[in-house]
């Protein structure tokens, strides 16, 4: 007895997401990108120091310290550019990461005219408040510029709230290991601590979000 045709596709299954790249190729990226952080902190005054003395005569003081704001952002720009599902995707991730750059420049800019006019008072309010603004926006950047290199779904933002929320824990726990040490180490740690440690986090919760909600 022959069986009746099977109706084409009654078995098909569905074909899986597009998934990530090798997890080992990220987590080498991420290390990368943490040691530079890493070593560009503990280093951060040479290098200021470098960027601007090299900016300077040619575009003027302002643009050089801009520049040296900037400096430590560029290898995550460039890791964003070359790593991206898509090239329009990676030219606006690199946009976000530098727009997110410019902040500290920005607060150091209004600081300095509050106090040029003589609100001293007001330039250490806005000094003490946006300290804690930028504690939760630099993670914040970086794990948005990655997300919107990488991800792939719509269902990722809620992780850049990890983010956030790990860098400001530290800052109120006030964590500060090598406080009496040496200040270069001191330094690195610090990026470590509430840079690189709530960006790959909020980037992992990102990830994950992604993951599931595409697996629905």
């Amino acid at each position: 007895m022959t069986q009746a045709p099977r109706h084409p596709g009654s078995h098909a299954r569905r074909p899986p997401p597009e998934s990530e790249p090798a997890l080992p190729v990220s987590v080498i990226l991420v290390a990368g990108l943490a040691l530079v952080q890493v070593v560009m902190s503990a280093s951060m005054d040479s290098v200021a120091t470098s960027v601007i003395n090299l900016v300077e005569p040619l575009f003027g003081v302002e643009p050089a310290r801009l520049a040296a704001t900037m400096t430590p952002w560029l290898p995550l720009a460039v890791v964003l550019f070359v790593w991206t599902r898509e090239q329009r995707l990676g030219l606006l991730a690199c946009a976000v990461a530098l727009a997110f750059a410019t902040l500290s420049y920005l607060r150091g800019v209004i600081a300095e005219q509050l106090l040029e006019s003589g609100s001293q008072d007001t330039a250490l309010g806005f000094i003490d408040w946006t300290n804690w603004l930028l504690t939760a926006l630099m993670p914040v950047g970086v794990a948005l510029a990655w997300g919107i290199a990488r991800r792939q779904g719509t269902r990722w933002w809620p992780g850049l709230v990890v983010a956030a929320a790990l860098a400001v824990l530290a800052r109120w726990l006030d964590i500060d290991p090598l406080r009496d040490g040496d200040q270069q180490l001191r330094a690195a740690l610090a990026a470590v601590i509430y840079q690189v440690v709530p960006a790959v986090a909020g980037g992992l919760a990102c990830w994950w979000l992604d993951v599931r909600g595409r697996s629905r």
